[in-house]
């Protein structure tokens, strides 16, 4: 689970980014929504729906703002969603995309609402038969693809919970005000985390640091943190 949630936020994060490439500052965006909407359902299964403002730019350097995201949960799932986001905000470097390369110099995240569960199969109902096909392709490409860099990605007041039914009746794991910053040289690391974040009605305050993600998905990371208010500290190395 942690090793398809660390892969989907950064896919997520770059599909947000690549529109303000495509559309200049005066796209009349409702004109425009229900194609688009179509599109990413086509593309990845998902219903994704867009209620609030969208403010999108080229020059002086690409940007997007869009508020009030959400993605429906499929049917059976406890939540009605799998994503809600208040706002998000991406700008991205114009100088590296004549070569081919993405970077991303900001994105922000503002109150980010992730609800995932495991069914009793063992299958998460963030998987769509769209995105194992998009998957299992891209594993099986040569193609080293476009460069992509996350400079400098912010979460702020976010929550995640998770449910795993595979486990009978197993409490949900359940993170709230999650405030984090992170940065990544690819989508496969390494990765800088740091933040904080309240579980169970303590806040833990983490700074994480990882390796380049390997060919079969193994990760090296080092961890180290504390807990309040209990004053507990953990150093992990692996």
């Amino acid at each position: 689970m942690k090793r398809s949630v660390l892969l989907a936020v950064p896919a997520v994060i770059v599909v947000l980014g690549v529109g303000a490439l495509v559309a200049p500052s005066f796209m009349d965006w409702n004109q425009y929504k229900p194609r688009i909407l179509q599109e990413v359902k086509t593309a990845t299964g998902y219903d994704l729906e867009v209620t609030g403002l969208v403010s999108l730019a080229i020059l002086p350097t690409p940007r997007v703002s869009i508020a009030d995201v959400s993605v429906a949960a499929p049917a059976g799932s406890k939540a009605d969603h799998l994503v809600r986001l208040s706002r998000a905000d991406v700008h991205l470097a114009l100088m590296p995309l004549f070569s081919g390369n993405v970077e991303f110099t900001s994105v922000t995240l503002v109150k980010p609402d992730i609800a995932l569960e495991k069914g009793a199969d063992g299958r998460g109902n963030w998987q769509t038969p769209e995105i194992d096909a998009m998957t299992a392709k891209k594993e099986g490409s040569t193609s080293a693809g476009p460069g992509i860099s996350l400079k400098n990605v912010q979460i702020k007041e976010g929550a995640f919970r998770y449910t795993d039914r595979s486990k009978g009746d197993a409490a949900p794991f359940v993170a709230e005000n999650i405030n984090v910053e992170a940065s990544a040289d690819t989508l496969k690391g390494p990765f800088d985390i740091a933040g904080d974040a309240t579980v169970s009605g303590q806040t833990i305050d983490f700074d994480v640091t990882t390796e380049e993600m390997g060919a079969n998905g193994e990760i090296t990371l080092k961890a180290k943190g504390g807990v309040k208010p209990t004053g507990a500290t953990f150093d992990y190395n692996g």
